[in-house]
């Protein structure tokens, strides 16, 4: 995530604390967690499907997710060997949890 002569890329550093946000939160009882899972839940409906916005390629559905951090993070992850995995909000989902880092 840098670009040449060192130089690092600005949203690299964003994406690393709105992933290390959403993972922090997913373990505590706040207002945070409470709108964190709001945000995933308006994106997931935005996007229509049941399969987890996270799970599919930003490129192709991103269009249909309301711009704002979560998308913005969705479509950063999109671009690397990372993605968050676990269970998510979907259309017919029961409580909502929030997924953990993993790697490819």
């Amino acid at each position: 995530m840098s670009e040449g002569f060192g130089v690092y890329d600005p949203s690299a550093s964003q994406v690393i604390e709105h992933v290390h946000s959403i993972i922090r939160h997913s373990f505590q009882d706040s207002p945070s967690h409470d709108l964190h899972v709001q945000n995933m839940e308006l994106v997931q409906c935005y996007v229509g499907t049941e399969k987890p916005f996270w799970e599919m390629p930003f490129a192709e559905c991103g269009h249909l997710a309301p711009r704002g951090w979560m998308a913005f993070t969705w479509q950063e992850l999109s671009e690397t060997s990372l993605s968050l995995k676990g269970r998510l909000p979907s259309l017919h989902a029961g409580p909502s949890t929030f997924p953990s880092m993993k790697s490819w």
